[in-house]
């Protein structure tokens, strides 16, 4: 058998034996083995293979933020008319009403039939009970009044109660101007109305006549060839 000359010890007395065969052997059991050859080319490509299986749904994501508002959409066409509902239930039992004896209208007319030539102060007056605190007058008066034989004149016809001017809620009043000329007789149909809270009680409604404010003296005339009257009516109090 050749000697081992692939160990350090055995290198000097196999020297020319390597030489000769250019290669070195060793001696394991009994067979002799080369040293390892060169590597070889890389092969060929392989086939693809099979896909694999899908992997696990992963977890969502955390939300996104709110995006900008888009445009208004266009009006959308009318829907048919519902069904009727079914009745409601009845309502609540409302307040007592008034004594039947306060259901009946309380008025009362003052009428005359005569001319005045005033020019200041009470016409005619109409005495009147008002029967409830919290109800108001309806006073109204009709018949002609006139107011002539001036230039840039003016006369005031007004209500008084108890002698004083209505303050709840205005007074109750007309005024009549005349620019001219003095040969005018405005002698018309005239009809001055409204109302006016007072207290319960004797009230003595007027109606009387005067200067406007800022104005001299003037001819009046009230009533002229027909009847002039007074109409009062109690009534409830407003809506609020």
């Amino acid at each position: 058998p050749l000697p081992n000359c692939c160990g350090l010890q055995g290198i000097t007395s196999c020297i020319s034996v390597c030489l000769f065969m250019a290669v070195c052997v060793q001696n394991v059991g009994g067979i002799l083995m080369g040293w390892p050859g060169l590597n070889g080319q890389n092969g060929a490509q392989g086939r693809d293979g099979k896909d694999g299986l899908n992997g696990v749904d992963g977890v969502p994501g955390p939300q996104g933020p709110t995006g900008p508002a888009g445009p208004a959409g266009f009006d959308g066409v009318d829907g048919q008319p519902g069904k009727l509902g079914p009745v409601g239930p009845a309502g609540p039992q409302g307040s007592p009403g008034r004594d039947g004896k306060d259901s009946a209208a309380k008025w009362k007319q003052c009428a005359w039939r005569k001319t005045s030539d005033l020019d200041a102060g009470l016409i005619n007056a109409c005495n009147f009970t008002k029967a409830d605190a919290n109800t108001h007058l309806h006073v109204h008066y009709s018949g002609n009044l006139r107011l002539g034989g001036c230039t840039s004149c003016c006369k005031r016809w007004f209500f008084t109660f108890n002698g004083e001017e209505c303050s709840s809620p205005m007074t109750i009043d007309a005024a009549l101007y005349l620019v001219g000329p003095s040969t005018e007789n405005l002698l018309r149909p005239r009809s001055v109305e409204g109302y006016c809270h007072v207290p319960a009680g004797r009230v003595k409604i007027g109606f009387n006549v005067g200067n406007c404010d800022g104005f001299a003296n003037s001819d009046a005339f009230e009533g002229w060839n027909s009847v002039s009257r007074i109409i009062v009516e109690e009534v409830p109090p407003p809506q609020m």
